[in-house]
């Protein structure tokens, strides 16, 4: 009888062995604690698991989004200075030629024939030697752009290998959203409650991907709508504006001056529409961008950032207990807060980049107000002269007349010049200024998104 006990508690304890390998993933049963749904599986269901597979995958697009911002950037560094230098100089030594252009014409317009060949082409010398450090600024800005474009894309922060990985990721969490749609029933409010809110986090970050994909296009056609004006302005002001003007004074050549003329006309209207051609134009291809995209994910909500918090809300006030949910549910506030980061610093981006748009269009409209101005009196003073050997009077008084214009157009140029040296280096050492106050507040790009990652190191580190 002893025997048989032992054979029967065997098989018992086999069957018992057999049945727990067999069914590994079996849930653990939930206990009922004062009328709350608490959980005790401290391995986790396959929803669970499944969810902690999106939340990962979320985290990760957030992450990407956040590296590809900091990398892309609408006026690096080097770029801001380079201008400031370059521009500050060109300011400087235009200003000091239209200086001594206008005095020497003040100062012998009634006496040319006293007026050396030497002394006359110093003014207009440096006047060709400002406008060449313009073009020097201008196309370096150009190379500029296009070196800093190539190093981007090295490292996988160029607009078509972000996109890539960015539909790649959206494509397997949607694909896991909807196997775990799959997994939970209909009457668990707790899984359903938490599928919203996954969902509103999956269309926040594709929503995100949109505008910094967008963003990124805008600052592309900035810089090229920027680089294309500036550099046709420059090119006209130094190879047929100041050319011309030293040319007149070189070879004694005072109807050479209408070509320089010519030259600052056609140059005038390149300061007037840089601005509103790189600020617009790229505004409208972010419009334009945004629009396409998203024709392109038709499930996406209006705001998604809103009705996620109004669905975690609802998730939180739900019945439920344990340790699982209470993570997940810590790391959703997490999310969140991440989210608002990128939009925080996109909103303080829109706002500096108009305040520079306003600043830069109005003290460039008046240096090409300026600038047309000098220009016509150039090509004025240059077709009006007339040599006539037969005739000396006559030939001094339009000579006379000739030093009178040419110094009253350099005269027009210098107060805008003088400004420009001001103010280059003045609003570059102020962009510096606010960019630090900025980070300082928090609504900056480094300080914004180290924040922001660091939200997402610690929801990474929640649903571990």
């Amino acid at each position: 009888m002893q025997i048989d006990l032992v054979r029967k508690a065997a098989a018992g304890v086999l069957a018992a062995l057999t049945l727990a390998t067999t069914c590994p993933n079996l849930p653990a049963l939930a206990q009922s604690a004062g009328g709350r749904i608490a959980v005790t599986d401290t391995t986790g269901s396959d929803v669970d698991g499944i969810t902690r597979q999106i939340l990962n995958k979320e985290i990760e697009f957030a992450r990407m989004t956040a590296d590809y911002r900091l990398h892309n950037v609408p006026y690096t560094a080097f770029r801001k200075w380079y201008t400031a230098i370059l521009s500050t100089a060109a300011y400087s030594v235009a200003d000091a030629g239209n200086i001594v252009t206008f005095r020497n014409g003040f100062k012998y317009h009634t006496h040319p024939q006293d007026f050396t060949q030497g002394r006359s082409e110093v003014g207009p010398c440096l006047i060709m030697i400002g406008e060449m450090l313009f073009f020097a600024r201008t196309s370096g800005i150009m190379f500029t752009d296009i070196i800093h474009n190539e190093m981007i894309k090295r490292k996988g922060y160029d607009r078509k290998t972000y996109q890539t990985k960015a539909l790649a990721l959206n494509t397997e969490i949607r694909s896991l959203l909807t196997r775990r749609k799959g997994m939970i029933s209909s009457a668990d409010s707790a899984a359903s409650q938490e599928q919203a809110v996954l969902t509103d986090v999956a269309d926040s970050l594709t929503r995100e991907y949109i505008t910094n994909y967008a963003r990124a296009t805008r600052i592309a056609v900035s810089h090229i709508g920027e680089n294309i004006v500036s550099n046709y302005a420059s090119a006209t002001g130094a190879f047929i504006g100041g050319l011309g003007v030293y040319n007149t004074a070189k070879h004694s050549r005072p109807k050479q001056l209408s070509t320089a003329g010519i030259g600052f006309l056609l140059q005038g209207p390149g300061f007037i529409i840089k601005d509103p051609a790189a600020y617009f134009g790229g505004r409208i291809a972010e419009h334009n961008t945004t629009q396409k995209l998203l024709a392109q994910h038709p499930e996406l909500q209006s705001d998604p950032v809103t009705q996620l918090d109004a669905d975690k809300q609802r998730l939180a006030t739900l019945n439920v207990s344990g340790q699982i949910v209470g993570d997940r549910n810590k790391a959703y506030d997490l999310m969140s807060q991440a989210l608002k980061k990128d939009q925080i610093v996109q909103a303080n981006e829109n706002k500096r980049l108009l305040h520079r748009y306003y600043h830069d269009q109005f003290i460039n409209a008046l240096e090409g107000g300026a600038v047309i101005g000098a220009g016509a009196i150039f090509a004025k003073a240059g077709y009006k002269f007339h040599y006539t050997p037969y005739n000396p009077l006559n030939t001094l008084f339009t000579a006379r007349l000739f030093l009178k214009r040419f110094a009253i157009g350099a005269l027009v140029f210098t107060p805008t010049a003088s400004g420009g040296m001001i103010d280059t280096p003045v609003e570059a050492l102020y962009d510096t200024y606010r960019h630090k106050k900025d980070n300082e507040e928090g609504i900056g790009p480094e300080a914004g998104m180290k924040a922001r990652l660091a939200l997402l190191d610690q929801a990474a580190g929640a649903i571990k």
